[in-house]
């Protein structure tokens, strides 16, 4: 739903510098001109930096007094005038993957610190004037993208407080009929995976029907999903299974054991704050970060807590693996709560290039920064995660895809306006809903937004108003908790986009369990098939939330071919006749994964509809499109009013899936009557079982006892296929259909001089 953009948009500026400043080392004075990212807030002091090329890498050490000495004069000279006291790599040298980073020139960045004092334009100026510099940008400030807002301003403008009014206690659903039987015991308050529409004032059905995708599969092991974001509680006894294990490195011994340039690397690997702390492997687990594992792949069916979307069947060799990449770290402006309060190191880009080179091809990133472009570091990231995604360093596939699928959050600011890196078209940008279909007051909107996925909403910090939130895991040592420790609500497109990436985690699976090759362009495909529209619920909103609301269990279906499945025809038909009316009944076909087709279009006419192009429809033909909003195998209906008596009516059905495929057409002829029809007067013929399949037996009504009744079967074509005349009697006629090929059929009866028509279907 992205526009094609420039890769990333950048404001020219021109400024008047005064280069006879002997601070800069220049003697003229000039107009430069040079590049800035535009982004809304941007790291104090920082300057990020791509060189044109480098025979080497940068001497990032500074020396005892703060000289500069990168062994590069020109630089050395700019660095040591403005007061350049830290450099350091944007991205890591790699080890072994060094010469795959160096070909996407992720080697040529380097980010330096000039101080807050020194204004950013002549910064910027100073390294932009360099013959070796490609481009300069400044450094983007992240933001989690949990709904910080919260529900009274996020959702009390528009919505009823009622949402929320439930009790825990009766906040359940049962699991155990839907084609599995797990055993969390939190797994009844994740009403966001399958909706029953017990919480007060939700709907049932918004969801992202989780559970019949779960009949297929639950996760594979071989797909690996990075979270950059907070640290994973990689010990938690509801995410410990699942956690990615470097089985390559030693923990602790302070070596890189695989040589891919990162040490005691585990789980993943935890990045330091520009300067301040140093990176380490070690992870320290992260509400934040936490929460959207637990949503992607809490372990199932493990008798403790809750499931996530990929998180398995129990089974050690089941789910797929969560590889922790740690970006945010405690904020030490709260000592008090290490878990619950974070800042962003600034290393994202190195990050995406990590879960690139060691296995992951999805990546979940539940942050963002607002502006109008996409960072060209971040760029450069999301491109090598893209492009190399579950490929070793000698180009050889050893992952289940080869690439990366990229999912990000819209942020939750409540306006139509674009988030990074969620809005750069080779990312899938993730806006939120709740459980009642609509859009959250917080979500963004707009089309830069891919597709919409359950984010909740939640009032307060009193855990009863929170159950419209999104449930999964916290740190076990976090104080931040609700119903017991390890496990929270919250809501945003935080919470939004890992339903997005577990859900393609399973598609993956799937892929991969049932031998189907799969490329990123083709799961990305997938899952933006597999939504359905929010529009009727969102009419402010039309065309703002993507492709709409995303559905595991259609996009299994769509994987497995179910979506290239003739679509069924509306069975059980009805038909009641009056003087100037006509109602006809149907039963609502199911699709390939026994779900409800999406539409029901309804013809009528006074010529035949037999050989009708419906898509190109003659003069006379009348057009009725049905959204479907009934079960499979529940009752619809149509009745068309202020017809003319004694007149012959032909009426056709067509259901469509979501997909936009259609049914064979059933073809209905109903003559309307002189005065009260047999039909529907207590007096109507009785045809069952419908749909038959060996033995139609009709029921005469008293009124036909003792009086000579026609009984004639046509198929779709008119031709007659059965014709007898019978006494009317208390016991039912039995008619063989079994030899009769599948299809709808048309049974005409007439009594004395009333006529009734009925449609049956052979199956």
């Amino acid at each position: 739903m992205k526009y094609k953009a420039s890769t990333f948009l950048l404001l020219l500026v021109f400024i008047l510098i005064n280069c006879s400043d002997d601070s800069i080392g220049l003697d003229v004075e000039h107009e430069k001109e040079f590049f800035i990212s535009q982004i809304n807030e941007h790291k104090p002091g920082w300057v990020r930096v791509k060189f044109k090329e480098l025979e080497e890498d940068l001497n990032t050490l500074i020396s005892p007094l703060g000289v500069v000495n990168t062994n590069i004069d020109e630089l050395d000279k700019v660095a040591n005038a403005l007061g350049a006291t830290k450099i350091s790599r944007v991205f890591n040298e790699g080890g072994k993957f060094r010469k795959r980073r160096e070909k996407y020139g992720l080697h040529l960045w380097y980010d330096f610190y000039v101080g807050e004092e020194e204004p950013i334009t002549r910064s910027v100026a100073g390294f932009s004037d360099l013959s070796i510099v490609d481009l300069v940008e400044l450094i983007p400030v992240e933001r989690e993208a949990v709904d910080s807002k919260d529900f009274l301003k996020g959702f009390m403008g528009n919505y009823t407080a009622s949402l929320f009014s439930a009790n825990y206690t009766n906040a359940t659903r049962t699991t155990s009929g839907d084609g599995f039987k797990f055993n969390d015991p939190l797994l009844h308050r994740q009403w966001h995976y399958y909706n029953d529409g017990s919480t007060d004032s939700s709907i049932a059905g918004a969801d992202a029907n989780v559970f019949p995708a779960w009949k297929v599969t639950t996760g594979d092991p071989s797909v690996i999903v990075a979270v950059v974001d907070g640290g994973i509680d990689f010990n938690h006894p509801d995410l410990a299974q699942n956690m990615w294990i470097n089985t390559n490195e030693i923990a602790g011994n302070g070596l890189d054991d695989d040589n891919n340039g990162y040490i005691d690397d585990i789980h993943g690997f935890r990045w330091g704050r520009e300067g301040v702390g140093e990176p380490t492997g070690e992870i320290f687990p992260m509400d934040h970060g936490s929460h959207c594992a637990g949503t992607i792949a809490a372990v199932n069916n493990n008798g403790v807590g809750l499931a996530g979307v990929a998180g398995g069947n129990g089974n050690q060799n089941s789910g797929i693996r969560l590889m922790s990449c740690q970006t945010y770290i405690p904020n030490p402006e709260y000592p008090n709560d290490p878990h619950g309060k974070s800042t962003s190191t600034s290393q994202t880009p190195d990050a995406f290039a990590y879960a690139t080179d060691n296995g992951a091809v999805i990546a979940n990133c539940s942050f963002g920064y607002g502006g109008t472009s996409l960072s060209a570091a971040y760029k450069a990231g999301i491109d090598y995660f893209v492009d190399n995604a579950g490929v070793d360093e000698n180009g050889v596939q050893t992952g289940p895809m080869k690439g990366g699928l990229m999912v990000a959050s819209a942020g939750n600011d409540g306006e139509l306006k674009d988030n990074y890196p969620a809005s750069y078209e080779r990312v899938v940008s993730v806006a939120y809903s709740m459980s009642n279909y609509l859009k959250s007051k917080s979500s963004n909107y707009g089309p830069s937004i891919d597709v919409t996925a359950p984010g909740g909403a939640t009032s307060s910090s009193y855990a009863p108003n929170r159950v419209g939130g999104v449930f999964s895991t916290a740190p076990m040592e976090s104080m931040n908790f609700d119903v017991e420790p390890g496990y929270s609500y919250k809501s945003g497109t935080s919470m939004s986009a890992p339903h997005v990436s577990g859900i393609a985690a399973l598609i993956l699976s799937a892929a991969v369990e049932n031998d189907i090759p799969m490329t990123v362009e083709k799961l990305r495909n997938i899952v933006e098939r597999s939504c359905w529209s929010l529009d009727k619920y969102n009419q402010n909103y039309k065309g703002m939330l993507g492709h709409g609301q995303v559905d595991a269990g259609f996009a299994i279906q769509i994987l497995l071919g179910g979506d290239n499945q003739p679509v069924s025809q509306p069975a059980n038909i009805n038909v009641t006749l009056d003087k100037n009316s006509v109602k006809v009944e149907w039963g609502v076909p199911a699709d390939f994964f026994e779900n409800p087709i999406a539409s029901t279009e309804v013809y009528i006419s006074m010529s035949s509809l037999q050989g009708v192009d419906f898509d190109d429809l003659p003069t006379g033909v009348k057009k009725e499109v049905i959204e479907n909003t009934k079960e499979a195998g529940e009752i619809e209906e149509k009745t068309y009013l202020d017809l003319s008596s004694e007149t012959e009516y032909h009426i056709a059905l067509i259901a469509i899936d979501r997909q936009k495929q259609k049914s064979e057409p059933v073809l209905i002829t109903a003559k309307t009557t002189s005065d009260s029809s047999v039909a529907g007067d207590g007096t109507a013929f009785k045809l069952y079982p419908n749909p038959v399949k060996e033995n139609l037996f009709v029921g005469f009504p008293e009124s036909s006892y003792g009086k000579k009744v026609e009984i004639e079967l046509l198929n779709a074509l008119g031709y007659s296929v059965y014709k007898n005349e019978r006494i009317g009697e208390s016991s039912p006629f039995k008619i063989n259909v079994e030899k009769l090929t599948t299809g709808a059929y048309t049974v005409y009866i007439k009594c004395i001089d009333k006529e009734e028509k009925h449609t049956i279907i052979k199956h």
